[in-house]
């Protein structure tokens, strides 16, 4: 009973009708959650006595959510348009190239505001930031976006990117805090 109730939600969340909402609230989520770790690695590191920053947290979950239908309509486009033999690689490098940049400018800019940092503080971060964080995104999507391009099935891609993302937000999320500290 239980796997067929499963299978169910699963086939609902996933279906044309729900793909954008379940893509969007998976990002959310994962980004929260990916701060949270980084959080509880931070307080073990330096103070276990701290509080959890939930604002930080809530941040972070906005900007996932705000970022995930820019991942829905990415991975539908090159879907869409890029197919053929050497599709896998093309795609990949158009992630690369294109929304590796855009999403890293969008992160540190959008979870800027946020957190009331000025546009010119935000920007400065990133600039500062973007070629570490590029070069880390170069060695660690590539391999994952062959798997996801050669292997996972449309509907699933950008749930399966968001699992990986999970890892990814928690660096991102060192990055723009711990990482900030680590400068002064």
């Amino acid at each position: 009973m239980m796997p067929y109730i499963i299978r169910s939600i699963a086939k609902k969340l996933f279906s044309k009708k729900y793909l954008l909402v379940t893509n969007t609230v998976s990002c959310g989520v994962l980004m929260g959650l990916g701060d949270c770790i980084v959080q509880n690695i931070e307080r073990k590191r330096t103070n276990p006595d701290k509080e959890h920053d939930w604002r930080r947290t809530g941040n972070m979950f906005l900007m996932g959510i705000v970022m995930g239908p820019f991942n829905h309509a990415w991975y539908s486009l090159l879907d869409k348009y890029i197919i053929g033999k050497q599709s896998v690689i093309r795609k990949i490098l158009l992630d690369q190239v294109c929304a590796s940049p855009f999403f890293a400018f969008s992160f540190f800019m959008g979870l800027g505001s946020l957190e009331g940092e000025p546009m010119e503080q935000s920007l400065t971060e990133f600039k500062s930031k973007f070629w570490r964080v590029y070069a880390t995104d170069w060695c660690f999507w590539p391999p994952c976006q062959f798997i996801n391009f050669r292997w996972v099935p449309p509907r699933y891609r950008v749930i399966y990117v968001n699992l990986l993302t999970l890892c990814w937000d928690a660096y991102l999320s060192y990055m723009k805090h711990d990482y900030k500290q680590a400068e002064l």
